[in-house]
């Protein structure tokens, strides 16, 4: 088809787009440096320039159908060339922190997106980041309906561990490991796809987080000669401090979770992971150490 067609497609597209919804379009371009690319590398330069400022022209600049626009790229191109005749034209880089929250998706999107990509295969494991703080409360808010049902047990293991009940501790990890976990979640093995000691770690975070009133916890923050796993902070410094220690068993070097906790428990003291809560005025007998232990769907807390 003719050029000057294409070029006043997305302006007829926009008027008619009006009409219908009686509302102006917002017109969103994805990846607009692709072909300016492309025709750079394959010699038609002069050529794609004069269609694409065509096709800006009357997408944009002249089209009274369109309330605004958005377009996105990896590679930045001068004003002077296709963007020249462009009115109110704003350049926001990935540097910029203009719109650093406004960008991340809704509970609905990121839960479509799990589906389409088989994310809730037990089989797969994926690693995601959160974009924004909107959707750490999302995550915060299934996470804690996750233990809904577990309420009763949730408070006694909480219990548990203020008043270093580790008999109860253990019953309560065993009890949710053996009804709830699937060998898929916790392996068999210290290292590889399935990395139970992140998944353990994981899980006790979400047992924990609703002591973030009376606790300021962190996770894997350097301390002393390394790095632990969990600290739990009191904000009155009066109370009992806790530090964390995750080790999945290791069958060539450790007989047994008994050996593993003991392994737990002596990097901490070797690495001296206490100097960070010490340096905030915490005296040392203030710190409890636990180590714990795993294998498969087997805790050992100690």
């Amino acid at each position: 088809m003719p050029d000057h067609i294409v070029s006043d497609a997305l302006n007829i597209l926009s008027e008619f787009l009006s009409w219908y919804y009686d509302k102006k379009a917002i017109i969103l371009l994805d990846e607009y440096d692709t072909p300016m690319q492309e025709a750079y590398v394959y010699g038609y330069w002069e050529e794609m320039s004069a269609f694409i400022r065509s096709l800006f022209n009357s997408t944009f600049k002249t089209n009274p159908y369109m309330e605004r626009a958005i377009m996105t790229g990896i590679t930045r191109i001068g004003k002077e060339s296709i963007f020249s005749d462009l009115n109110h034209l704003e350049a926001v880089t990935s540097t910029s922190r203009k719109y650093q929250d406004s960008f991340g998706f809704t509970e609905e999107e990121v839960f479509a997106s799990m589906d389409e990509f088989g994310l809730t295969e037990r089989e797969k494991v994926h690693e995601l980041s959160l974009t924004n703080k909107e959707v750490r409360l999302m995550f915060k808010r299934m996470i804690r309906g996750w233990f809904a049902e577990y309420t009763p047990d949730y408070n006694a293991f909480v219990k548990a561990l203020l008043l270093g009940d580790k008999k109860a501790m253990n019953a309560y990890m065993n009890r949710i490991a053996l009804a709830t976990f699937s060998c898929f979640d916790t392996g068999n093995r210290p290292f590889g796809k399935a990395q139970p000691e992140r998944f353990y770690h994981g899980f006790v975070l979400g047992l924990i987080v609703d002591l973030a009133d009376r606790y300021r916890i962190t996770s894997n923050r350097e301390s002393g000669f390394g790095r632990y796993d969990v600290a739990l902070e009191p904000k009155d410094k009066s109370s009992d401090a806790f530090l964390f220690e995750f080790k999945v068993r290791d069958p060539q070097e450790e007989g047994s979770l008994e050996d593993t906790v003991a392994a737990a428990l002596s990097k901490m003291e070797e690495k001296k992971y206490a100097y960070a809560l010490i340096e905030q005025g915490i005296p040392a007998e203030k710190i409890r150490s636990y180590g714990f232990a795993f294998e498969g769907k087997r805790v050992l807390i100690g």
